[in-house]
């Protein structure tokens, strides 16, 4: 998989540059009474998300190393990061936006080969490795052990290897859309387990605590207000919000124009 790794990151770079234009003509080329709207962080980070993003999530399930999907990661948040001119550190700007979310794309292929499209070839394929994945001769990086992993971490391992529990809101959308109804369910749990990722690497601290280094100092300042949705955009990029209208001050602090 390590020429798709590489490919993708290139596909990543080169949408870069396609946004990097449009942002360079939204900043110089449109007058000087508008240039602040239309070149708001919030508007870079939707034009980026539509144009670079889909490069690195359209294959990310078939990436079975951790060090693979790093790469993907770090290519992506290079490039986000010179679309905002925020040069924050890698790890607290993909803890923040949550851009790779590898387990919903797996349950999601479970739940594809189990309901919605059983008679793929690939899912006839996909349940005979389910039954021979305890043999020694299974790889152990496979989709199957990555998504039974996945199963286990988000809970919903009482139904694996067959097909998963269906929600009342999936069961009663129609067939073409059970899909995006079943993903709209995972959404919570995901979520629920990031959090706990977050919490877990970074332990809320005592306010007269010492942070150690600028990422520690970074989560003992804003730790609460990341605890939302993983699917939603960070507060402070929505220039529009009620609740702190000054919400972009923690990137325009950041950056380095």
């Amino acid at each position: 998989m390590q020429p798709t790794t590489t490919h993708t990151c290139q596909k990543i770079n080169w949408a870069y540059q396609t946004v990097s234009a449009i942002v360079h003509s939204l900043k110089h080329d449109t007058p000087a009474s508008l240039r602040g709207i239309r070149a708001s962080p919030l508007i870079l980070y939707r034009i980026w998300k539509s144009c670079v993003l889909p490069h690195a999530t359209q294959n990310l399930r078939y990436l079975p190393h951790t060090t693979q999907v790093q790469q993907v990661q770090s290519a992506l948040i290079s490039s986000l990061q010179r679309t905002l001119h925020c040069f924050t550190p890698a790890q607290i700007t993909m803890l923040e936006m949550g851009l790779l979310r590898q387990p919903e794309q797996l349950i999601s292929l479970h739940f594809r080969y189990t309901v919605t499209h059983t008679h793929l070839i690939s899912a006839h394929l996909y349940t005979l490795r389910c039954q021979r994945k305890t043999s020694h001769a299974h790889p152990r990086h496979s989709h199957e052990n990555r998504i039974e992993t996945t199963y286990h971490r988000l809970g919903l391992s009482t139904s694996y290897p067959g097909p998963p529990t269906m929600p009342m809101s999936v069961a009663l959308a129609q067939p073409g859309n059970r899909g995006k109804s079943y993903t709209t369910y995972l959404k919570p749990l995901v979520t629920a387990e990031w959090i706990r990722q977050l919490t877990v690497a970074h332990p809320p601290q005592s306010p007269n605590a010492t942070p150690t280094g600028l990422t520690q100092a970074h989560f003992m300042i804003h730790g609460p207000s990341l605890c939302t949705n993983l699917y939603k955009i960070p507060p402070y990029l929505n220039i529009c919000t009620q609740r702190n209208p000054m919400s972009l001050t923690r990137f325009r602090s950041q950056s380095h124009q």
